[in-house]
């Protein structure tokens, strides 16, 4: 194994590197509450748990579970024409 190592070294090949490209980093919401409803299935749990912390909310819980109380909250928050309702 380590003459491979070696070997790939010397050809310049890249050891250990991945061909999976990175995604880019999303951009931070603003505090003034930016965030919209659509985005919180893009989340990752580490991202919903922030969301809700900043809001005061638990962060205990499954995914699911936190953007179901991500999204109870936006909506709560949302201006009356941008809420959903029972109807």
């Amino acid at each position: 194994m380590k003459a491979g190592l070696e070997s790939a070294r010397a050809s310049g090949k890249s050891v250990g590197a991945t061909s999976h490209p990175v995604a880019p980093a999303r951009p931070a919401q603003a505090a003034s509450g930016s965030m919209k409803v659509e985005e919180v299935p893009k989340l990752k749990v580490a991202e919903l748990k922030a969301e809700l912390k900043k809001r005061g909310e638990p962060i205990s819980g499954l995914k699911a579970e936190l953007a179901e109380r991500l999204t109870a909250c936006l909506e709560a928050s949302a201006p009356p024409s941008r809420r959903r309702c029972g109807h």
